[in-house]
């Protein structure tokens, strides 16, 4: 096995529990290391803590917020799209601002031409995501169903790579999908600063993906230029009380009962029907959920880190 192809597949290493080291006041900013990536792209100090919140993932459910990063005492909100920028806008007087897909900031492991040996020998690959438990949330759904949906797909393909959340990793799950012959990678835990490098090296590998939930890694297969569909899997969200449930789970649960509405049937349908190539329905249900058209070029970047930063330095002075 190719190193790097090792290096990803060492799942329990690479997820295995560790503690949050960031300079980030407000720490979910450093969450899947975005807070790192858009410092290392910006070439803003690493040490210096980025004074607005990161969303750290899009807003499937456009009328929520986590209420953890509303409490947060920053002058700003970095969201993906334009129109989670404007629906923000219309709820909170801090400056919000759309900066699009964050995993466009983020460079691979390894190079292109490290990438492009590697997908030489694997030939043909299907990558598939479960959904992912969370620190506090496990996600729960039929494995052996999923498995069985995967290899069938994967009889067109060479190669067949599972990509698990570095929670699934700890509860087992990579036992479980390999006694079913299946190769579990991971982008690591959600601590870990490479993550977004490590979950871009992934993706590049692949010809073709599929999931069994509509979320960040959907948008990020298709800006990637990787086809994606989904697979139809019955989840449940479990959570250690009722209060932790409210606070992470509860947007979950709201889409649950709302997939049979016009804003979500527009987003999903899109995606299960099986194509092989990124269609112009898909491509438009991105463009709105991830606005890569808000990307910002590296002065840009700098420019609106250092805005926040003087915005934080007022906000603390008690300057209006």
């Amino acid at each position: 096995m190719d190193s790097l192809l090792k290096l990803l597949a060492d799942i329990e290493a690479l997820a295995a529990d560790r503690p949050l080291a960031t300079p980030e006041i407000h720490e979910p900013n450093d969450y899947y290391g975005h807070a790192a990536v858009l410092k290392r792209y910006a070439g803003w100090p690493g040490e210096q803590a980025v004074k607005a919140v990161i969303e750290h993932s899009f807003a499937m459910f456009p009328q929520y917020v986590w209420d953890v990063d509303m409490q947060a005492e920053l002058p700003g909100i970095l969201v993906f799209s334009a129109e989670r920028r404007e629906y923000l806008r219309s709820v909170t007087t801090r400056r919000v601002e759309a900066v699009g897909p964050l995993i466009s900031y983020a460079e691979p492991l390894v190079s292109l031409e490290e990438i492009e040996a590697l997908r030489g020998e694997l030939g043909r690959v299907l990558l598939a995501f479960p959904v992912h438990s969370t620190h506090h949330i496990n996600a729960d759904y039929n494995i052996n169903l999923f498995c069985t949906e995967v290899l069938r797909m994967g009889r067109e393909y060479d190669r067949v790579l599972v990509c698990l959340g570095w929670k699934d990793v700890l509860r087992g799950f990579g036992e479980l999908y390999a006694a079913y012959g299946l190769t579990c990678v991971t982008a690591g835990h959600m601590y870990d600063p490479e993550f977004l490098p490590r979950l871009r090296t992934i993706i590049s590998l692949s010809e073709m993906t599929v999931s069994s939930n509509f979320s960040s890694h959907v948008g990020y297969c298709i800006l990637l230029g990787k086809p994606h569909a989904l697979i139809d899997t019955d989840i449940s969200f479990i959570a250690p009380s009722a209060s932790i449930y409210q606070r992470d789970a509860v947007c979950m649960d709201a889409i649950k009962h709302q997939l049979d509405t016009p804003y979500f049937i527009e987003m999903l349908k899109p995606f299960q029907t099986y194509s092989t190539t990124i269609t112009e329905e898909q491509t438009a249900v991105i463009h709105r959920c991830f606005g890569q058209d808000c990307l910002m070029t590296k002065e840009e970047m700098f420019a609106l880190l250092d805005d926040f930063e003087r915005a934080f330095v007022d906000q603390k002075q008690g300057i209006r």
